[in-house]
């Protein structure tokens, strides 16, 4: 990078200070206070041994502790933690331990000198984009950046592990106004960062698809484009600037399929849905933690280039990619003849693998059952609807 580039991230910087990610001169400080707190001694120990007897918790909090210290140690910049520390030690060990199968496709179209924004469905908080990430750095490419709600920012230590792993935070719930003017300020920032050669990823609306129905929320391409508007820009020429590559996430098990269920039953019976006390934190736990069978990411390429009218074409081209490259497991197959109480797919599952499906939601009531069967079923539909 030339000495007016510095210069000038430096100054765009300091503008945006209070949401953009911490840069290399600031890992140092961050990383001791990370390695040093609690939380991530007690999560790492739970991860890694989650029967260990109460005996020997201490003297294996402590290895913890110095293992960190030294891997830790190691790291110099954002791309070292993200290379070495989060792909080698965390997401490959979630990988081995929690899917049977993880695979990508069309990945290899991509050219890893260039900069995109990846705009995917939304299934998990964090390994959504987290696995992304782990794709681009197989393929020897720096990560992009992440589009994250403030809204999960518990305390100041999950603020750092966010905003350490390259996120910019998107604000939420704000009064009308002042959400305008933050939407012009991602805006303005989210083109700083391609103009400075960084990629994004930016979930196709706010919140999991939690119906199972992924979507792309026009209020989102809108958002990008508002950077633009006033520089004579035209819209059709900002959407092809942005280089956007629709990826479809496909899981084969959902982790937090019956807190999902739940959630929307009660949503579609209450007036009000009331989130539970860190409901977010277990969510973004047992993503981490649990079993999800087969993944897979199908990447986009080329980019999104046309004549676009609007917003809403922009969202409903990204769409059509995501349902008609989803990814469908038995589990979506069995769900949708479940649903429709149909043979229809039957050639796609076996008795047995119905009978572990089912297994998942034995406990829940039969409304709820019909909710979470209903949620894998919905990527047939929609690939359906794509002719």
């Amino acid at each position: 990078m030339t000495d007016y580039n510095k210069n000038k991230e430096q100054d765009l910087d300091k503008e945006f200070e209070d949401i953009r990610p911490y840069r290399d001169h600031e890992i140092r400080q961050v990383l001791d206070r990370i390695r040093k707190h609690p939380w991530i001694i007690s999560a790492l120990r739970r991860f890694v041994w989650p029967r260990c007897p109460n005996f020997i918790v201490t003297p294996f909090e402590a290895l913890i502790r110095f293992y960190l210290r030294l891997k830790l140690y190691q790291i110099h910049n954002v791309d070292d933690f993200h290379r070495n520390f989060m792909k080698k030690t965390v997401l490959e060990w979630i990988a081995e331990r929690t899917m049977k199968e993880l695979t990508a496709s069309r990945l290899e179209d991509i050219d890893p000198k260039d900069r995109y924004i990846f705009i995917t469905n939304h299934r998990d908080i964090v390994l959504d984009s987290a696995f992304l990430c782990y794709f681009l750095m197989e393929k020897g490419m720096k990560t992009p950046e992440i589009a994250f709600g403030d809204n999960l920012l518990i305390n100041e230590f999950v603020s750092d592990l966010i905003r350490i792993n390259k996120s910019f935070l998107v604000k939420r719930n704000l009064p009308v106004r002042e959400q305008m003017h933050e939407s012009l300020r991602l805006s303005r920032y989210i083109w700083y960062r391609l103009n400075m050669g960084s990629s994004i990823w930016i979930a196709q609306k706010g919140g999991r698809a939690k119906e199972g129905d992924d979507r792309t929320n026009p209020s989102l391409i809108k958002m990008l484009y508002l950077a633009q508007r006033k520089s004579g820009m035209s819209f059709s020429d900002s959407i092809n600037a942005l280089k956007i590559i629709p990826v479809a996430i496909s899981y084969e098990y959902d982790p937090c399929d019956q807190m999902k269920a739940k959630e929307v039953y009660k949503s579609r019976t209450q007036i009000k849905y009331e989130k539970r006390h860190r409901e977010d934190l277990i969510s973004i736990l047992k993503g981490i933690n649990e079993y999800k069978g087969r993944v897979h990411y199908s990447f986009g390429y080329p980019p999104l280039h046309g004549n676009w009218e609007d917003a809403k074409h922009v969202a409903s081209e990204i769409d059509r990619f995501i349902h008609a490259n989803y990814r469908l497991w038995p589990t979506n197959y069995m769900a949708y003849d479940m649903f429709f109480s149909t043979n229809k797919y039957k050639e796609h599952y076996t008795e047995e693998e119905v009978k572990v499906f089912l297994k998942r939601f034995e406990k829940l009531h039969e409304e709820i059952k019909k909710v979470a069967i209903e949620i894998y079923a919905k990527p047939v539909i929609n690939r359906e609807a794509t002719g």
